[in-house]
């Protein structure tokens, strides 16, 4: 259907012509990333109405995400599916699919782990707590009790 899906360009202009990685992160949010997947998603949520796109796991928790986590932040994560390594196979990174609605406000977001086969609908501000610096979507992290200051401190040492 024509007009249904939109594509995104973000390596060339309308020439063809390619970019350099430098002009990209110059127009990003998330200056400091150096997986392109950052790149596609902060594009996507800027032209997209809905999101779901498929990403590395490490976007949950690694510091050079923290920028487009903390742009996640402001919009309503409707859900997190966590496929660990078996999502797709011979690929040997952990995956995870965000679906994200970027004109809406936070609220719940359904975290579904399937390799653990699990579902669970949590507030948004437990997955984003400004006081941890890693969104709280790590193995079946999601599904235990809330996590008290000193943990998320001994955590990120």
């Amino acid at each position: 259907m024509p007009g249904l899906f939109d594509q995104i360009s973000l390596f060339s202009n309308e020439h063809g012509t390619s970019r350099p990685l430098t002009y990209i992160r110059s127009n990003a949010v998330n200056k400091q990333a150096k997986n392109t997947s950052a790149f596609f998603l902060e594009k996507a949520l800027d032209i997209g109405k809905y999101v779901a796109m498929v990403m590395p796991k490490f976007m949950l928790n690694t510091p050079e995400y923290s920028a487009t986590r903390e742009l996640l932040t402001t919009m309503k994560m409707e859900s997190i599916l966590d496929f660990g390594e078996r999502g797709f196979g011979g690929v040997l990174i952990e995956t995870i699919a965000v679906c994200v609605n970027p004109i809406a406000k936070p609220s719940s977001t359904s975290v579904i782990s399937i390799t653990e086969n699990e579902y669970r609908s949590v507030p948004q501000k437990y997955i984003c707590d400004n006081e941890f610096p890693l969104m709280i979507v790590r193995g079946t992290s999601i599904y235990s009790p809330p996590i008290s200051r000193e943990d998320k401190h001994s955590r990120t040492q």
